[in-house]
Parts: structure tokens; sequence; C-alpha cells
């Protein structure tokens, strides 16, 4: 049977290693989505249309969360 101390120190470093991986990609999320080039216009919070909904999420996700889609359309005017 295992230890308690040899399951915390697993613990221990397990999420010293997660910690790592973080800090070793800028802490920022990956944002690698590959989007179509379908157009179905979508214009964000930031005042920028974007030609499809895929396009803002990606925009959404290097902003750190802070473009919303505001409407569906070609203009954000």
């Amino acid at each position: 049977m295992v230890g308690h101390g040899k399951i915390a120190s697993f613990c221990i470093i397990l999420v010293a290693f997660s910690v790592v991986g973080v800090l070793a990609c800028g802490g920022k999320p990956h944002c690698d989505e590959n989007c179509s080039k379908e157009i179905n216009r979508v214009c964000g919070t930031d005042g920028v249309t974007y030609n499809n909904p895929c396009l803002l999420k990606k925009a959404n996700c290097e902003s750190n969360g802070k473009i919303q889609e505001d409407h569906t359309g070609a203009s954000c005017k």
C-alpha cells in the first residue's frame, strides 16, 4: 500500500510541473484555432467586424476574454 507521504509528494510534483508548463507558455491560452474563410460577419464589442464567429472567438482568446459578440451583421457602426 502506498503511504500518504508518497501520494502528497507525487501531488506536489504534479502541481509543480503544471505551473512550470503554464509559465513556459507565457501563461496565455493557446489560440491556434483554424478558422474557415466562411463569410458570416459578426461585430465584436471592440468595434471590429469579423468575417465569421470563429475569427471573433480567436480574437476573444487572444484578448484574454475581453472581446465578445455584440451583434451579427456587416457593420459595427
